[in-house]
Parts: C-alpha cells; sequence; structure tokens
C-alpha cells in the first residue's frame, strides 16, 4: 500500500515538472520573440533614415520615429523575462549600449540630412554617411546573437528534461498498475481463505461449538478488514482516475503551447515578408536606372543586396512552412508522378548552380529503357520536386568543387515502395550530429558553412516532414570525408518488375 501511495507522489511531482518545463518553453519562444523585435526595430529605423537621406521624403522616417522606443519596450520586457539570468542580463546590458549607439549614430544622419534640405544627398554621400553606422549594427546583430544562442541552448535543456519526465511518466503508470494488481491478488486469497475456514468451521461445528464461535469472531474481523481494504482500493481508483485527468489536462497544455509556437512562427513570417518585399522592390527599381544612371560598383552593390534579399526570403518561407506542417494546415494533393519528369525538371533547375561549383550530377535508373514502363510514385507533385530540390541544393552546398552528386532511383516490388537515393562526395557528417539533423532548427557544423549560404535549420525538418505526408519516409547516412546519403522512400502507384 505504501508503494501504491509513493508511486502516486512521484506521479504528481513528474505531471508538475512537465507543466513548469512547458512553461519554460513558452518562456523561450517569448524570449526569442523580443529579440527579433528589437533587433527589427532598430533595422526598420535605419532602413527609414536611409530613405530619406537618398530621396529626402519625409514619410521615409516614420519607422524611425517609433523604432527607438519600441526597441527599449522590448528591452525591458526581455529584462523582465530573463531577471532570474544574471549572464542574459550582462548580455542585455551590451545589447542597450550598442543600440544606444546605434539610435546615436541614426539621430546624427537625420540632423546632417536637414541640414543639408532641400538639398539632396547623392548616392555616394549617402553610402558615407551610413559607413560608419554599419559596425553598430554589426556589433547589434552579435549581441542579439548571444542572447538567442543562450536561450536555445536553455530550450534545447528543458526539451531534453521534458523527455526525461515522459519517461519517469511511463515508469510511474506501470508501477501504480502493477501495485493496484498486487492487492487485487492479496484480496483474492484473502476471500479463498475466509472461504476455507467456513468450510472447516462447518464440519467441526458438532464437535466444537466454541472453537466455532471463535472462528465466527475471526471471520467478522477478517470481513471488516476486507471492508476496509475495499474502500481504500475505490480511493485509490478515484485518485488515479484524477492523475488520468492531469495528464489529459497537461497534453492539451502542450498542444496549446505547440499551436502558439507555429502561430508565432508564421506572424514573425508575415511581418518579416513586407520589408523584405519593399527592400526586394527599391533595389529592382535602382537596378532599372528608375533613380538615374549606376556605375558598375554600385550595380555590383545592388546585385548583393538582392541576393541577400532573395537568400533571406528564402529563409522566412522556410519558417512559414514548417510553422504551416506543425499547425496541420498543408494538404497534400496526392497523384501518380512519373519520377523521369521530375527528375528532369531538376536537372534543369539545378544546373546553373552546378556549373557554378564544377560538381558533375549523375543519375540512374529513373528513367528506364523501353519497353519497360516508366516508374510513377503515389506523391503531391510538387512537394515531391520541393523536398528533393531541397535534398539536391545540401548536396551541392556541401560538395567541395570536382566532387559529384547523384540521384539513384531503386525499386522494391515486395515492399510496394520506391526509393530516391540522393548521394554526396561532400565532407560528410558526425555519428554523433547524424540523429539531430532532422530536428527543426538544427544546423551541424554551421561554423564551416558560409554566411551567404546559412540557413534556419529547417531544411531536413521540412522534407521529413514532407515524406511523411505523403505516407514515406527520409532516412540518412553518412560518412566523415566522403559523403553522405539521403533516402526518400514513397509507395509505389502501380507495380514494378
Amino acid at each position: 500500500m505504501a508503494a501504491v501511495v509513493l508511486l502516486g507522489l512521484l506521479t504528481f511531482g513528474t505531471t508538475q515538472r512537465g507543466r513548469e518545463s512547458t512553461a519554460w518553453v513558452g518562456h523561450t519562444y517569448e524570449v526569442l520573440a523580443s529579440l527579433e523585435a528589437a533587433q527589427g526595430r532598430a533595422v526598420d529605423a535605419e532602413t527609414g533614415v536611409r530613405g530619406f537621406a537618398a530621396t529626402g521624403v519625409p514619410r521615409f522616417l516614420d519607422p524611425y520615429a517609433s523604432a527607438e522606443g519600441d526597441a527599449r519596450r522590448e528591452l525591458q520586457r526581455l529584462r523582465r523575462l530573463t531577471v532570474d539570468n544574471p549572464g542574459q542580463q550582462r548580455r542585455l546590458d551590451t545589447l542597450e549600449a550598442r543600440l544606444t549607439r546605434v539610435f546615436s549614430h541614426l539621430d546624427s544622419a537625420v540632423a546632417l540630412v536637414r541640414a543639408r534640405a532641400p538639398a539632396q544627398m547623392s548616392a555616394p554621400e549617402v553610402t558615407a554617411l551610413f559607413a560608419g553606422g554599419k559596425a553598430e549594427m554589426d556589433a547589434v546583430r552579435v549581441a542579439v546573437a548571444a542572447v538567442g544562442a543562450e536561450e536555445r541552448r536553455l530550450l534545447a535543456a528543458r526539451t531534453a528534461a521534458d523527455r526525461r519526465l515522459d519517461e519517469l511518466m511511463g515508469l510511474a503508470v506501470f508501477g501504480e498498475t502493477l501495485a493496484a494488481a498486487v492487492c487485487v491478488l492479496v484480496v483474492a486469497l484473502l476471500l479463498a481463505a475466509a472461504e476455507r475456514a467456513q468450510e472447516r468451521h462447518a464440519e467441526a461445528e458438532h464437535a466444537a461449538r466454541v472453537e466455532a464461535e471463535d472462528a465466527a469472531e475471526r471471520l467478522q474481523e477478517q470481513a471488516i478488514e476486507l471492508e476496509a481494504l475495499n474502500l481504500e482500493l475505490h480511493e485509490q481508483a478515484e485518485a488515479l482516475e484524477a492523475r488520468g485527468a492531469e495528464a489529459e489536462r497537461a497534453r492539451e497544455e502542450a498542444e496549446s503551447a505547440s499551436r502558439v509556437k507555429g502561430q508565432l512562427l508564421s506572424t514573425v513570417s508575415h511581418e518579416l515578408r513586407t520589408p523584405l518585399n519593399a527592400i526586394g522592390g527599391y533595389a529592382e527599381l535602382l537596378e532599372l536606372g528608375l533613380r538615374g544612371p549606376l556605375t558598375d560598383a554600385q550595380r555590383e552593390d545592388i546585385s548583393r543586396i538582392r541576393r541577400a534579399n532573395q537568400h533571406l526570403t528564402g529563409l522566412v518561407t522556410d519558417l512559414l512552412n514548417f510553422a504551416r506542417l506543425e499547425s496541420g494546415q498543408v494538404a497534400f494533393e496526392r497523384a501518380d508522378v512519373a519520377l523521369a519528369t521530375v527528375v528532369d525538371d531538376l536537372e534543369a533547375l539545378l544546373a546553373p548552380q552546378l556549373a557554378a561549383k564544377g560538381l558533375a550530377f549523375v543519375h540512374h535508373a529513373c528513367a528506364p529503357a523501353p519497353p519497360a514502363p516508366p516508374w510513377v510514385v503515389r506523391a503531391d507533385a510538387e512537394k515531391l520536386r520541393q523536398l528533393l530540390l531541397n535534398l539536391l541544393t545540401n548536396a551541392i552546398k556541401f560538395t567541395e568543387p570536382g566532387g559529384q552528386v547523384m540521384l539513384v532511383c531503386e525499386s522494391d516490388a515486395d515492399a510496394g515502395v520506391v526509393r530516391l537515393v540522393v548521394r554526396d562526395t561532400g565532407r560528410g557528417i558526425e555519428a554523433e550530429h547524424l540523429a539531430r539533423i532532422f530536428e527543426p532548427f538544427v544546423q551541424v557544423d554551421r561554423h564551416r558553412t558560409p554566411a551567404s549560404q546559412q540557413g534556419v535549420g529547417l531544411g531536413l525538418a521540412i522534407s521529413r516532414d514532407l515524406a511523411r505526408g505523403m505516407d514515406g519516409d527520409l532516412t540518412a547516412e553518412s560518412t566523415p570525408g566522403q559523403g553522405s546519403t539521403f533516402t526518400l522512400t514513397l509507395p509505389a502507384a502501380t507495380p514494378m518488375d
């Protein structure tokens, strides 16, 4: 009985700790959202002041007018959220000082442009005016990254703790079930003993009435004990039911937290799309010469801006796709898809990237020679292209010039599936990192990847979710120094020879 009570207390404590851990996960996402907002206000302010300096139009200063106040409110919120973390408080001190320098530089720039009015500053003058502020803005990004990295480290630790709590909860429930079964067995044994006692009493009644009366008293005492035991078992059953309801509430809270995370990612991504589209539009206008003729150096700068804009737009798209997948908003339109057509489309799309790095692209057996029928899979054609494009782009990104990227199609008629295998001759992935590459926001060897090629660590997570959404799967193997192999398994649309 004591064991049952002890297990109940353990389950209650584990549930409480699970609820606290879930709250901390939500806390981490709040910190990351405020960080992004604070940095975004500084970037909006700098963009507005640049527009004002380049055009002299006062409306470009609208973001700048409220940016500093918004940024400081986000900093105050961050300080409240991290008040229990001295290390994060020191990092926020650094971030606040660097934001102050950025806004001070912007104040000076605005004052200088107003002093020049109505004369409009030339492009070289605008560039020179903001040259000093670049280092300050870079310092803000470094400070934001430091706070964010610490929060992500805490998030990883709390996630691991959640898994351990789930395991402990399972053990506790198993222990309670086992203890209840033992109690039921004890009751059965006691009832059997009582029945045997009654039989012995009936056989000896004619010779030992006194002894029979004593036996009756003992049976009555046993009945009282059994009733007390039954009452205790009933109370334990009610307690188990209450703990089950508590566990269900905890599950619902976890699902709610997951939905909030998805809504947060979607909202942040949509908020980023608007300024990114504006940046791309203005860059295109400048490149077309609508603001006047450009020098070769200016054209190169605008080209870099557009490439950076496209890179960031891709990251935002990854965030939106991930949020939709997690919230179950992605619809899969399954149909019969011919692999040969998909492979030909991808080869044409990837040809410039392959040529730029001098890589060979080899694909085998995806288009069997006639009279063999073409290989067809049951999938969503658009999402299959997106998935394979993600895998092949990664292979190109991490393969050194002169290497090889390979796509091989394999059939398994017994299992009724087709396997599409993407291999490269890149640097490979260490065994201790391989199990984590499909987790969201995980990037292996980020320090060895050029900044222009870095993402947010969602590509492989999205790819596996897409594969499983089409009743398939995505797995990985790798040998460091020799390359990596990713295998996409999809159901075959028709029987294959």
